[in-house]
């Protein structure tokens, strides 16, 4: 049994818990946080998971981010530990994930690099107080975040790229500059990017550490949070979440295709 993969169920059971001690560190340290993406859509339309998902996604305001990990790092939990690309040189996502250690994941491209069941955290900096400017600055971050992936693959996806000899070969040569700099490199500048952009200064924010959607919210949805059910619990959202989901989603109450209700995490997990 213990080196059975856990079920989708069993993960959104560990993942709640994980998601629970978040919440209980926010409420009591007064931190914003807020469910997002497909997490915030599961809250929304289902009252808890999308029931073909695993994902815990939370958007953190990058000055309630920054506390929250020093909180984490100054007050040990048990059964709970939390890795980044600060402490993990394997690392390679520029966001938080808030793990169960009494688990192991490996995921199917980057491998093991000491996860557990996950909550992903994701810091949230400041944009532009334009939306023209907020797109710009999302656009650029997107394209180091795809460099930081690209560097971290096999040569021979490179040639998929283009369609000339020549094409081929500039692609190859691009990417083995990238990948002897290291995704460490790439992510470092996205880290001093977003750091670059405070949150308090800017109309719009939104995730530029790590993210492949251009999008962009109002910094003041982040202080009016209301809670939800979520499964056995009560969590925050922003208010103005009808806002932030149609950006991305569209109608999000209008459920997929059946043949689109799949499973689609790339990894394993299992219990130590």
């Amino acid at each position: 049994m213990g080196n059975q993969p856990l079920a989708m169920q069993e993960i959104q059971q560990i993942s709640l818990q994980v998601l629970k001690t978040i919440s209980r560190i926010c409420e009591e340290q007064g931190f914003r946080y807020t469910l997002a993406f497909g997490t915030l859509i599961g809250a929304i339309r289902h009252k808890g998971y999308i029931p073909w998902d695993d994902d815990v996604d939370i958007l953190m305001p990058r000055p309630d981010y920054e506390r929250f990990l020093i909180y984490l790092q100054n007050n040990p939990i048990e059964n709970i530990d939390f890795i980044n690309w600060h402490k993990s040189p394997r690392c390679v996502n520029g966001i938080t994930r808030v793990f169960d250690n009494r688990y192991r994941v490996v995921e199917d491209i980057f491998g093991d690099y000491g996860l557990g069941v996950f909550v992903d955290v994701y810091p949230v900096d400041g944009l532009g107080n334009e939306l023209d400017s907020a797109r710009s600055v999302n656009s650029y971050a997107i394209g180091l975040a795809d460099i930081v992936v690209d560097v971290t693959r096999k040569d021979t996806h490179v040639w998929k790229k283009a369609h000339s000899s020549m094409g081929r070969l500039k692609q190859w040569l691009i990417f083995r500059y990238r990948k002897l700099k290291g995704h460490r490199y790439y992510l470092s500048q996205l880290q001093e990017y977003a750091m670059s952009r405070p949150f308090e200064d800017y109309k719009y924010v939104g995730n530029i550490n790590w993210t492949w959607l251009p999008l962009c919210f109002e910094r003041e949805w982040f202080n009016d949070l209301i809670k939800v059910p979520f499964e056995d619990g009560e969590f925050c959202i922003v208010k103005e979440y009808d806002s932030m989901l149609r950006q991305q989603y569209g109608d999000y109450m209008q459920l997929p295709p059946e043949d689109k209700r799949v499973y689609h995490h790339c990894y394993t997990a299992i219990k130590k």
